[in-house]
């Protein structure tokens, strides 16, 4: 693909991701329509969780670029190059750009942005970004018939190709995560959700982004917390890789500017909140 083709699908994809051509889907009205269908077609929770791996101090990466954005200006000539020289940045901005354009709001489960409808187009979003590259995309059905979460959630963490044996554990504190904050919004004694489990991979100067996600059930057991029984876990993987001979500068100022936060405030924004959740006893 010619650079003048890239830089037209650039621009194609940044315009759908414009805050000015989607300000009507956030309205109050807009949220409640959603919800309703949302809720007509069988939209479930999709509690989320995204961790950073990898060799490369992205937190740096991310706080070097946000005080420089602070200080000269968020498409500023020094911000460009702070973005070119750390692309997992670039990755976080991405991201953030396709949540925000899906409407897709993670944080607190009982919001209605917070389904699996949402999530759905931001997965697509982040897919179409004309500058990585599709790994993959693949579905595993796990069976299991256990007692103990713990299980499960290694099974799901082993789905995770590619991620260093030392980033495992972070892997592992996200789905335990996931499955307490899913869990805490039950009402009745069954309930799916979907969880997803996110993660940027910087390493060794190559840029991936793993969008797992996996439809759960959860069952209630009166007296031993959450338990489960046979069932099927359908996980879906999918990774893609930052096609390094396009990120150039001129692309880079493409994308630069239209979101700037710390990198606390970015995996707040792409994770589920616990608060006023419980531990499940089958995870302890």
């Amino acid at each position: 693909m010619s650079n003048e083709h890239v830089g037209n699908a650039l621009n194609a994809w940044m315009a759908s991701v414009n805050p000015e051509h989607s300000t009507a889907l956030r309205t109050a009205t807009a949220r409640e329509s959603l919800s309703l269908l949302n809720a007509a077609t069988g939209a479930m929770d999709t509690p989320a969780m995204m961790r950073v791996t990898g060799n490369e101090n992205v937190a740096a990466q991310q706080k070097d670029l946000f005080d420089t954005q602070q200080r000269t200006g968020a498409t500023s000539d020094e911000s460009i190059e702070k973005m070119l020289k750390a692309p997992a940045t670039g990755l976080m901005h991405v991201s953030d750009m396709a949540r925000i354009s899906a409407g897709w709001s993670p944080v607190i489960l009982t919001d209605n942005e917070a389904n699996s409808k949402a999530y759905e187009a931001y997965l697509n979003k982040v897919v179409q970004f004309p500058l990585v590259t599709l790994n993959y995309a693949q579905r595993q059905t796990l069976k299991r018939e256990t007692s103990d979460w713990n299980t499960l959630i290694n099974a799901i963490a082993d789905t995770f190709v590619g991620i260093a044996d030392k980033d495992r554990g972070a892997i592992i504190t996200g789905l335990k995560n996931l499955a307490q904050a899913a869990s805490s919004t039950m009402e009745t004694t069954q309930k799916t959700s979907l969880f997803c489990q996110n993660a940027i991979n910087a390493a060794d100067n190559v840029y991936e982004f793993y969008l797992y996600n996996s439809t759960c059930t959860f069952y209630e057991k009166s007296g031993k917390g959450y338990d489960t029984k046979q069932n099927d876990f359908d996980v879906l993987q999918v990774k893609l890789t930052l096609l390094m001979p396009l990120w150039t500068r001129a692309n880079v100022a493409k994308i630069i500017g239209q979101t700037s936060s710390s990198l606390d405030n970015w995996l707040n924004d792409n994770s589920s909140s616990l608060k006023g959740t419980k531990p499940i006893p089958a995870l302890q």
